[in-house]
C-alpha cells in the first residue's frame, strides 16, 4: 500500500469509486473519461484530498472509527447508520443533540448485545 502503484487497477476501473491517499499516486491514472464519466470528479477529488493532505488539513470526523452499523452506510437493506442519520436530523433540526447521541448509545447497546459482548 505504501507503493505509488498501489491500486492504480482499481481507479482506473470505470465506475470504481476508489480514491487514494498516497502522496505519490499518479492523478493522471483517473484522466481516461472516454469510460468512466466519473473519473474527472475523482481525480479532482485525489487532488484535493492530497492537497488537504499536504497542508496538514484533512481530517476523519468520528463515523471513521466506527463499526458501520454504527458509523457508516449500510447495505443490507440499505439504510443510514445511527451517527450517519443522527447527524443529519441534527443539522436539520429534526432532533436536538441529546436525542441523537441517546439514540446512537442505544445502537452501540443494542450492537453489543447481538455480538455477545
Amino acid at each position: 500500500m505504501a507503493d505509488p502503484q498501489w491500486g492504480e487497477i482499481w481507479a482506473a476501473e470505470p465506475g470504481n469509486g476508489f480514491i487514494s491517499l498516497n502522496q505519490r499516486f499518479d492523478a493522471g491514472v483517473f484522466a481516461s473519461t472516454a469510460d468512466d464519466p466519473s473519473a474527472e470528479v475523482r481525480g479532482q477529488l485525489f487532488t484535493q484530498t492530497r492537497e488537504a493532505l499536504a497542508a496538514g488539513a484533512f481530517r476523519l470526523d468520528a463515523s471513521d472509527s466506527m463499526p458501520p452499523e454504527i458509523g457508516g452506510w449500510l447495505d443490507d437493506p440499505p439504510s443510514q447508520s445511527a451517527f450517519y442519520a443522527g447527524m443529519l436530523d441534527w443539522v436539520d433540526g429534526v432532533r436536538t443533540i441529546d436525542q441523537v447521541l441517546i439514540d446512537i448509545d442505544a445502537a452501540w447497546d443494542a450492537l453489543r448485545a447481538e455480538s455477545g459482548g
